[in-house]
């Protein structure tokens, strides 16, 4: 890049200041992956838009963690400063001091070789996909933790699974118990009464941990409007359009 545009290009584009992040982290933005190295701290001359900045914490083995990133919306002399937390194996969720920001705003030259340039031989490729997502768009997806996971938090939806679970295992020492009883010839009715007993699993149905899913917009649970007559159910459960329409109709609402 000609040197007066990449100065140019330096003060007006976004910044990615990232301190702390352990030599060997596999990091990424939008369409690009590298390994951090020894003087990495971010990404410099982001363009404008919405962007997806990813990462994994490596082990000394190569194992690679399940992937964990965050999408936010650069505007011009944008800077994002995040701070590497290394008992979690995280980026802190939450903003830093504002000072801290402003000084290191003001010290942005001094970073210069610290940064990697971004990668614009790949941006356009990448506005190709998100040029129609705009920043309130963006807010409104995300999930409420502001983090996206590769591998998501489940928790169980029945509150019950423990006492099911024990349940179970009781259900089991009662069914042992029966077939001892049925070798010895006693009370063979009773054994093959709890034998027909339809099996319930102890699996518990998971949902996502509240805050940590993504905020899709959803289609209304009935398919037709109001007082649609059999005909019209008929048709409208054959074509979309009306599911479609409410849905475009209830966003961001």
């Amino acid at each position: 890049m000609d040197p007066q545009l990449a100065q140019q290009a330096f003060e007006e584009l976004g910044t990615l200041v990232l301190l702390g992040m352990p030599v060997g982290t596999e990091f990424g933005i939008d369409m690009n992956t590298w390994n951090v190295g020894e003087k990495f701290k971010g990404v410099k001359m982001i363009p404008p838009g919405v962007h997806f900045i990813y990462y994994s914490a490596v082990s000394r083995q190569g194992e690679t963690a399940p992937r964990t990133g965050f999408f936010h919306y650069f505007k011009q002399k944008d800077l994002v400063v995040r701070h590497y937390d290394p008992s979690a194996e995280d980026l802190e969720n939450k903003d830093p001091d504002p000072e801290e920001v402003e000084r290191i705003r003001t010290n942005l030259r001094d970073l210069d070789r610290f940064l990697g340039p971004y990668p614009m031989d790949s941006w356009r490729k990448w506005v190709s996909l998100t040029q129609h997502v705009s920043s309130e768009d963006m807010e409104r997806m995300i999930p409420l933790t502001g983090k996206i996971s590769s591998v998501p938090e489940l928790v169980s939806q029945n509150q019950s699974f423990s006492s099911s679970a024990a349940k179970k295992k009781k259900n089991e020492g009662n069914i042992s118990q029966s077939s001892e009883m049925q070798s010895s010839g006693q009370n063979q009715q009773e054994c093959a009464t709890t034998s027909s007993q339809p099996y319930k699993s102890s699996i518990p149905d998971m949902e996502p941990v509240p805050g940590t899913e993504i905020r899709f917009s959803k289609f209304p649970s009935r398919p037709y409007p109001e007082g649609a007559t059999p005909s019209e159910i008929t048709r409208f459960s054959l074509d979309s359009s009306y599911s479609v329409g409410k849905l475009v109709e209830n966003i961001g609402r």
